[in-house]
């Protein structure tokens, strides 16, 4: 029995002894130290913001280029001052008025709207007045369209107010001179001679276009019948003096 007892003790330790080891390539840590995730690369709390050239209005149009001062100045470099504008007689000269945005009063009789009204991005006015007591006066706009055609549509537009004017005038004494071409140094200038009113003492005014480019300027000269001379020489000079400034 004592030997049949000692063989079964040394069984049941071998059995022990035999159980497989781990393998040296078993992962035997714990599952929550096998992987761990990376950090991902912070966001910026604060969106990069677009270039100042691609930022647009809430209404979709891109903001112009330039200021509207910058605008401003341009249009008015092409008003002429009082010493530049001609007079309408030897013993008149020009006193300068009011300098501005055009105005809801149109420049002549025969215009129905102003030039914003008809196309025009910005547009500016000049009064000239003559001496007292005289009823000469001078009246001057530059407008800016977007593009040249624009402006030259406007031109148009003018001229076709020219052509029924007569139709249009409430007046006793109503006549409304042929355009006529003035030769200019840059772009193109036109001009023409109104006379209305009653028939006591009718006014006569000389109207003239100038345009350049994506630019239109108009301007009469206005006295009363007997003060305006018979000659067309100083609108037409007036409309040449404004065309050099676009040179």
């Amino acid at each position: 029995m004592l030997a049949t007892l000692l063989a079964t003790v040394l069984t049941v330790g071998g059995c022990g002894a035999d159980a497989p080891a781990p393998s040296a390539e078993q992962d035997t840590r714990p599952r929550a130290e096998k992987s761990e995730p990376r950090p991902s690369a912070p966001r910026s709390a604060t969106p990069t913001p677009l270039p100042p050239a691609a930022t647009a209005s809430p209404t979709g149009k891109i903001a112009p280029k330039l200021p509207l001062l910058a605008r401003t100045d341009a249009a008015r470099s092409h008003l002429l001052p009082a010493s530049s504008m001609p007079v309408l007689g030897a013993d008149l000269s020009w006193r300068h008025r009011v300098t501005g945005d055009e105005t809801l009063r149109p420049v002549g009789a025969c215009q129905k709207t102003p030039l914003v009204d008809i196309g025009a991005v910005h547009a500016v006015r000049r009064v000239l007045r003559g001496p007292d007591d005289t009823g000469v006066r001078a009246r001057q706009v530059v407008a800016r369209f977007v593009d040249n055609t624009s402006a030259w549509r406007a031109r148009e537009v003018l001229t076709a107010w020219r052509s029924d004017c007569e139709q249009r005038l409430d007046y006793p004494t109503k006549d409304v001179g042929p355009l006529r071409d003035v030769s200019v140094e840059a772009g193109s200038g036109v001009n023409y001679r109104a006379r209305y009113g009653p028939k006591s003492q009718p006014a006569v005014a000389g109207f003239g276009i100038v345009r350049k480019g994506r630019w239109l300027s108009i301007v009469e000269l206005t006295g009363p019948d007997g003060t305006y001379p018979d000659s067309a020489k100083p609108l037409r000079r007036a409309v040449r003096r404004i065309a050099a400034t676009f040179g």
